[in-house]
């Protein structure tokens, strides 16, 4: 039987046009077994206008598919919050076509239905990394948990299903660096990791390497706590009561030995710890400024340069459809509201 809600699935592409098909393919059918009501939300990232023909011509084969075209690349997490934001389920899922299985889509939201209002899919077998990446990955996740207080789960995946509040708990963060993954920990909402197996569609893609993990690390610490900081700012302490011991150490030696000669190492070790400790803030405070800088901005997370509607017909069109309810009460709320106001007249 299947489940009367509405069910959005969020889909990031760029550059996906070879497995897009048949992920739809597999996404609908599976959605068109499970729910009366449902919707897939193509957000295109900026794929180059070769693929654009591709794209348009799957809203021709499935129903209730929708592309959002973006004006330029903004990164995957930009584009989920342009589908987030843009979806009316009841339920939303966010899927990458390259490596989540549509068949899981029914057990996240049943996890959803059972009270948890976001369920977040974690890699039954994690991605294959060296050393030094497992380490530092490590790391930070103890540092997010011990000190910023945010859970960041390992292995865990952009596949997902958010109830409708947490969608709208979501859309209010206004930060201009997006991270799904610790705004989920930030609104606070009920939690439950879903293990899965990914797939693999198309051509093996290449994973986040050291480098621009690192700067993805420190985009998430410098955005969601003062923490760096409070460090940098003990630091400066610890600087200023070692100069203070240094100072005290001086005036013994010039007061009981007889014989002082000029300590060029002591002197020069001295001006390398300050000037170590003066860039480290400088370093701390130049990110947060950075940061400043770019809310006062106040520019748009992204713009849109077009929108596509399916030619099939929805499914459940002719049954309860929250567009067509809200457009239809309109008017009649409007001439219920004048005829209030003329009977408080005769009155």
């Amino acid at each position: 039987m299947k489940m009367d809600r509405l069910v959005s699935v969020v889909v990031p592409i760029r550059n996906d046009e070879d497995i897009i098909g048949s992920f739809l393919d597999e996404t609908v059918q599976v959605l068109r077994d499970h729910y009366t009501h449902f919707e897939v939300i193509l957000v295109d990232d900026g794929s180059p206008e070769s693929s654009q023909p591709q794209l348009l011509k799957q809203l021709s084969r499935h129903e209730g598919v929708r592309l959002i075209q973006l004006s330029r690349r903004f990164g995957e997490e930009v584009a989920i919050s342009a589908g987030l934001e843009s979806a009316i389920g009841d339920y939303v899922v966010v899927a990458l076509a390259s490596s989540d299985p549509p068949a899981m889509i029914p057990e996240l939201v049943q996890k959803c239905l059972e009270g948890h209002d976001i369920a977040y899919g974690v890699r039954s077998r994690p991605v294959q990394s060296g050393l030094l990446y497992r380490a530092l990955s490590s790391a930070f996740y103890a540092y997010c948990s011990r000190f910023l207080d945010l859970e960041i789960p390992a292995n865990a995946t952009q596949f997902k299903c958010f109830s409708r509040r947490a969608v709208n708990a979501l859309l209010r963060i206004d930060d201009p660096s997006r991270y799904l993954r610790v705004f989920s920990s930030v609104v606070g909402f009920k939690r439950v990791a879903v293990p899965y197996d990914t797939v693999q569609r198309g051509d093996e893609r290449k994973g986040r390497n050291v480098i621009s993990s690192i700067g993805v690390a420190i985009g998430v610490v410098f955005e969601n706590s003062a923490h760096p900081l409070r460090v940098v700012t003990w630091l400066g302490i610890l600087a200023a009561l070692a100069n203070i011991v240094y100072i005290f150490y001086i005036l013994l030696v010039y007061l009981f030995k007889e014989d002082v000669m000029p300590g060029w190492t002591t002197i020069s070790f001295q001006m390398a710890a300050q000037f170590c400790f003066i860039t480290a803030i400088l370093a701390a405070l130049a990110e947060y400024i950075g940061r400043i800088m770019s809310r006062l901005q106040d520019r748009p997370k992204y713009f849109v340069m077009d929108e596509h509607e399916g030619t099939m017909n929805l499914p459940g069109q002719k049954g309860w459809n929250v567009v067509d309810a809200a457009v239809a009460s309109a008017p009649r709320q409007a001439v219920d509201q004048v005829d209030l106001a003329l009977e408080k007249e005769r009155d």
